[in-house]
């Protein structure tokens, strides 16, 4: 019976070979990086190929993202369609894409199902723009749990209506384990959802341009010596993680996100004036007019600058406005500190029963005084008698 099976298996591979044998026959001996549609060339036309397949109106084959993504972060982008046609241009070598690839190439592969890139000019880890925690929405209950996980950093949340949606910018910087690092994250709900704790990440027509540099101290701010940069780009979750540990309420981050409009502008800027606490109180930040302190004045301010397409960029400076999602040791939720349970009483002893008083004996009735003798009266003296006895 097996013997028929393998034959039949065979007569399989055979059949299912041909189709595929002259489909490689067809194509182009060599191929290149940037080569979307296999003819061996790189042109304009597989440049635009990667940008139906950024913008979803195309679906290609693992093999050919592979191919035609060009900066090997395993993110398909603008950025790889931008490259292919600088190397139709001639301006960028052209590289087959048979070649080996490299430990980053590697690496990447395995970080991408996780949700991961890693950076290697800058040894910095970050979430590319569809990771599977894109598909899990947000709660608070995520920053509470964290602190249990070695993530312990600080969090503010920037919260407006717009656009028939309420937003939440909520940014986080601190320790992840054994990283240090900083998120600036987009989420939105429905008005009718508004006393629900679950926000949706943003969707791609929600994306907002952002930037940030991360500062390991004042001082480093202070130094225009940041530890990593996270450069502009449309993000529903700019991060960037580094080796490293940190103090979160020593940690600076200088950030810009883009408003579409006046109005999302003045939602925004609402929000960072209302920053709170997790107690309610308002430390949120202060407007600087006209220009961004270099050196760290107050510990969180921002600037609004209105851009010649109608969009206003808000740059900003934080250091310590929200709230850490840890407290002491034992209260890692953060918060005031609650009362230490009271140490139940212990069980009353049974106290054993009294034994009654031994009745006092009276007192001996008083033995009356014997009445005082008369003292005997004194014997006259007897006159002395004049002359002898004859």
């Amino acid at each position: 019976m097996k013997k028929y099976l393998s034959m039949l298996l065979a007569l399989v591979l055979v059949v299912t070979a041909v189709p595929f044998t002259a489909i490689n026959a067809s194509a182009a001996e060599t191929l290149y990086m940037g080569d979307a549609d296999g003819n061996g060339k790189v042109t304009a036309m597989d440049a635009r190929t990667v940008l139906q397949v950024v913008g979803g109106l195309k679906v290609v084959e693992p093999d050919v993202l592979a191919r035609v993504d060009m900066n090997g972060d395993g993110n398909l982008s603008a950025i790889d369609a931008r490259w292919i046609l600088q190397t139709a241009a001639g301006s960028r070598e052209l590289v087959p894409a048979t070649k080996e690839p490299t430990t980053q190439e590697q690496l990447n592969d395995i970080l991408h199902r996780f949700g991961y890139v890693y950076d290697a000019e800058q040894n910095i880890f970050y979430t590319h723009l569809n990771p599977w925690q894109r598909y899990f929405g947000f709660t608070d209950l995520y920053d509470n749990a964290a602190a249990y996980t070695m993530m312990w950093y600080m969090t503010l949340k920037i919260d407006f209506e717009y656009n028939d949606l309420l937003w939440r910018l909520q940014w986080w910087k601190g320790q992840y384990g054994v990283l240090e690092g900083a998120e600036l994250g987009v989420y939105t709900k429905k008005p009718e959802n508004v006393n629900s704790p679950f926000y949706k990440c943003a969707e791609d027509e929600h994306l907002l341009e952002m930037y940030f540099e991360y500062y390991h101290t004042a001082a480093d701010y202070n130094n225009a010596n940041p530890l990593f940069t996270r450069y502009e780009q449309e993000h529903w979750w700019l991060t960037g993680f580094k080796f490293g540990v940190c103090d979160p309420e020593k940690n600076v981050l200088k950030a810009y996100v883009i408003a579409w409009d006046e109005e999302m502008a003045d939602g925004i800027e609402e929000g960072l004036k209302n920053v709170t606490d997790k107690n309610g109180n308002k430390n949120g930040f202060v407007e600087y007019k006209s220009w961004m302190p270099s050196i760290l004045q107050g510990n969180n301010f921002y600037i609004r600058e209105e851009l010649d397409d109608g969009r206003v960029k808000f740059t900003v400076v934080w250091k310590d406005a929200g709230y850490l999602n840890y407290g002491d040791p034992e209260n890692p939720e953060g918060g005031e500190t609650p009362d230490e349970p009271e140490t139940p009483d212990e069980p009353d002893v049974p106290v054993e029963p009294d034994v009654p008083e031994v009745p006092e004996t009276p007192d001996e009735p008083e033995v009356p005084a014997e009445p005082e003798v008369p003292a005997e009266p004194e014997t006259p003296d007897v006159p002395e008698e004049n002359g002898t006895e004859e």
